[in-house]
């Protein structure tokens, strides 16, 4: 099975959010990015927490999203991080193992490395109903391979008919944020990426 990240989305969970976390840890998801920018940083705190013990508990990687703070508090040691807020916390970075940037272009690969990102994650590589802008497609991990040697996540409109396109073109993992929170059946949905 290919590697899957299952980005967080509150708004399409339809499920409790810890239900639905464990349901996809119990079908072996790779990874959980703990995306919820909506929430205030005490809000967040809570939930990643609840999150965290459930990832724990089926030995699944956790990424905390966008909310430094929190990492640091808590001594969370993989976060994954919108440029910007890279930008802003690049002196805080060297208290991380996995920093994971959220990069667009190459040259925005380019600059999250020199900040200290060790994992990239490139968008939007497929059409997607939440994005306006056109799909950048494989090229954009193709390009970003031939300046990066290290972990590549692909993002955006990846689904069970185009994954292996962004695993050929060079990602290590694919990632799913809309189908991993409307999915009926967790094991099912993740057994389609082989």
């Amino acid at each position: 099975m290919a590697k899957v990240v299952a980005i967080l989305n509150l708004a399409l969970c339809d499920k409790q959010v810890a239900l639905k976390i464990e349901k996809l840890c119990e079908a072996r998801v790779w990874a959980i990015v703990c995306r919820a920018k909506e929430l205030k940083e005490d809000e967040y705190e809570r939930l990643f927490l609840e999150i965290r013990e459930v990832c724990s508990k089926f030995g699944v990687k956790l990424f905390c999203h966008n909310f430094i703070d929190v990492a640091l508090n808590l001594e969370h040691k993989d976060v994954w991080l919108p440029l910007e807020i890279l930008k802003k916390n690049s002196s805080n970075l060297a208290k991380f193992k996995n920093i994971t940037a959220s990069i667009h272009s190459v040259d925005e690969a380019k600059i999250a490395l020199s900040l200290g990102a060790n994992a990239l994650c490139v968008s939007h590589i497929f059409p997607t109903y939440c994005k306006n802008t056109p799909p950048k497609g494989t090229k954009l991990i193709t390009s970003v391979r031939e300046v990066f040697d290290g972990e590549i996540y692909a993002l955006g409109g990846i689904n069970q008919l185009n994954f292996k396109n962004a695993l050929n073109a060079g990602a290590n993992a694919v990632c799913v944020m809309s189908s991993a929170m409307k999915c009926d059946d967790e094991s099912d949905f993740l057994a389609k990426f082989i």
